[in-house]
């Protein structure tokens, strides 16, 4: 490749280059939406702009270059004109070692150009680089407000303001700084957490120009959250009913993102509200630790394990992870929150205990015959929890405490009356508190996106708690859920369909026997799954294609989507819409050997599958094998 790409630079001299090269070598930029690829080289002549190119991807997967990318400087757009090393709007595979190199040229930039951006067309998905520099003065300066520079951490002594479990409505506002004026966030995502649904809720956004964002909610107690904005992220800890302030260095971030960056790497993230000093500390590099909670999920050893040795490695696991949270020069505040892993650790290790072990027999056989060794959990395995205080509110802190408590007492229900009750009892300590109340509570909380809402049963669950919170988020949350279908429905533009009574392993039979005589066009999808979304605004312009020939499109999903937040998209997605069960999720899914998504599958007129894949393919070929069948 590099001998093509010396003959490639060679003819482009020849066109119009007289020594008077700008050659600039891996040139810091502002900010980028992917990771990659980077910039080694820069030549800028009056004849061209040559971009040498690196990748680094994974071996064997693909990289693409769409053939409407573009540079772009002072407003002005300049279209691509050539490559080599790599085919333009073809797949490109990395080799075995992960890394390549391609060379890009575009028109020449003007004189006196101090940087640019790289733009991959203007689709979501595509790569983008702000804020190339050209003039190699790039330094380090801190851009956020005068009282925030110095990050201010919690100090010895100082007080965490205590978790709180009430119902509040948040506002958090992020201002980005430093931000090249070309660039506009595709992903703005806040997502919250919320135990009582066991749910990480995703806030709404709206922008106020100028690189402020507002994120908006109902909050049910406090909360660990954690902020996207593109590439760049930022975890913290929401009081219900504050207004919180994230404020983003985007060039200090942008230098974490290069392999080439010649900045610093700083702190990029510093906040206002109820927790910011923990929050600007539980953000600043190098203070996390690696705690990998599903170690012994993949390790395959684990499945051969008696309960006992099981219960032994737990333990062993739960120590090592105490004595790295002791060695870490963080605040004491900070180690309490990351002491509160711990505990999540457990009580993933207990409840999850027939998939760790499940998985673990997998990694050894490696088939996808093996009829496992089910292995639940054993009234013994829950004594291990009896020396946390899962009642302790400071667990809310926890990154993974959004639905232990909610699994901890719901998986409960495999044992008999009589031990579930023990169990809860071991767990509560014996005292009223966060377990015994989402013991009474949580089913009210699985119905209440539902149409039908709460039964009797469980309202009076839910009435029993110790505290009015869990009523009162109940119909906070409610009243939202009816008003979110109550909007989709009136916009309306979709149908929802009731998902046949039939055997879980033949839902997918009697969707498609309803459609006979017409090809189908299935999407399976997920409200939280962003290349699910992107591909279907990218295969939009398929769509009326597809009516014309009388393609049926359907849209599968499941209750691993909110359903309130379910409802609110489908005006936009129009199509057929099917909502299953987890159980008829798990059946489909395992009979079509669909282990990821977005999924898509195409049936012929007489409901014989044509076309299956595993993400999106692209709209040329879709509508390769839509036309097969139409």
């Amino acid at each position: 490749m590099k001998k093509t790409a010396l003959i490639v630079v060679a003819a482009i001299c020849l066109l119009g280059c007289s020594g008077g090269d700008r050659i600039i070598e891996r040139p810091n930029t502002v900010v980028r939406n992917s990771n990659p690829l980077e910039i080694d080289k820069v030549i800028v002549n009056d004849t061209a702009t040559v971009l040498y190119i690196n990748a680094y991807f994974y071996p064997g997967w693909w990289i693409f270059v769409n053939e409407a990318t573009y540079i772009q400087a002072g407003g002005v757009k300049y279209p691509l004109k050539g490559a080599d090393g790599i085919v333009i709007h073809e797949r490109h595979y990395m080799p075995e070692s992960g890394e390549d190199g391609f060379i890009l040229w575009f028109d020449p930039l003007p004189k006196g150009t101090v940087s640019f951006d790289l733009i991959e067309s203007d689709c979501d998905d595509c790569f983008k680089i702000w804020g190339i520099d050209l003039a190699g003065n790039a330094s380090y300066k801190n851009l956020l407000p005068a009282d925030l520079k110095a990050f201010e951490v919690p100090q010895p002594g100082e007080q965490t303001p205590e978790p709180e479990l009430r119902v509040g409505k948040t506002r958090v506002e992020v201002i980005l700084h430093g931000s090249p004026e070309s660039y506009f966030p595709e992903q703005k995502v806040l997502y919250v957490a919320n135990f009582l649904t066991g749910e990480r809720s995703e806030w709404p956004v709206e922008s106020l120009g100028n690189g402020r964002y507002v994120f908006e909610s109902e909050q049910y107690g406090t909360a660990y959250a954690a902020l996207f904005i593109d590439e760049a992220r930022a975890k913290m800890i929401l009081s219900p009913g504050e207004q919180a302030e994230v404020h983003i260095d985007i060039p200090a971030f942008g230098a974490t993102q290069s392999r080439y960056s010649t900045l610093p790497e700083v702190p990029y993230a510093a906040f206002r509200g109820v927790y910011a000093k923990l929050n600007n500390e539980l953000n600043m590099p190098g203070n996390g630790y690696e705690h990998d909670i599903y170690a012994p999920a993949i390790d395959p050893a684990t499945w051969r394990l008696t309960d006992q040795k099981y219960r032994e490695l737990i333990t062993s696991v739960c120590r090592r992870m105490e004595e790295d949270i002791d060695a870490l020069d963080v605040s004491e505040q900070l180690r309490d929150v990351y002491r509160q892993d711990i505990k999540s650790q457990a009580v993933i290790a207990v409840t999850s205990k027939r998939m760790f072990f499940s998985n673990s027999e997998y990694m050894e056989k490696r088939r996808d015959d093996i009829q496992f060794q089910v292995r639940n959990a054993t009234p013994e395995d829950y004594e291990l929890l009896s020396g946390f205080d899962l009642n302790d509110l400071r667990w809310m802190y926890s990154g993974m405490f959004f639905n232990l408590p909610r699994q901890a007492v719901a998986n409960v229900d495999t044992f008999t009356p009589g031990q579930a009750d023990a169990i809860i009892e071991l767990l509560s300590g014996g005292r009223d508190g966060l377990i015994t109340d989402l013991s009474k509570s949580y089913r009210a909380f699985d119905a209440v996106e539902s149409e039908a809402g709460a039964s009797p049963a469980e309202w009076e669950g839910l009435s029993s708690a110790s505290l009015p919170f869990y009523a009162n988020a109940y119909k906070s949350m409610r009243e939202k859920a009816m008003k979110t279908r109550e909007k989709a429905l009136k916009e309306g533009g979709f149908v929802i369909n009731d998902t046949p009574q039939v055997a879980d392993e033949r839902i997918l039979d009697a969707i498609l026997a309803d459609y006979k005589g017409r090809p189908v066009f299935v999407d399976f999808w997920a409200t939280w799954c962003v290349p699910c979304l992107n591909a279907m605004k990218t295969i939009k312009p398929l769509k009326p294609e597809m009516a014309d020939h009388g393609v049926v499109t359907l849209y599968i999903s499941n209750s691993s989507s909110p359903e309130s937040k379910w409802m609110s998209m489908l005006p936009e997605i129009g199509g057929i819409h099917y909502y299953l069960t987890d159980s008829q999720w798990s059946a489909l899914t395992a009979r079509y050997n669909i282990t990821g998504i977005p999924q898509y599958m195409i049936f012929d007129r007489d409901g014989n599958k044509t076309y299956q894949t595993a993400g999106f393919p692209g709209v040329d070929k879709m509508r390769e094998e839509l036309e097969k069948v139409w």
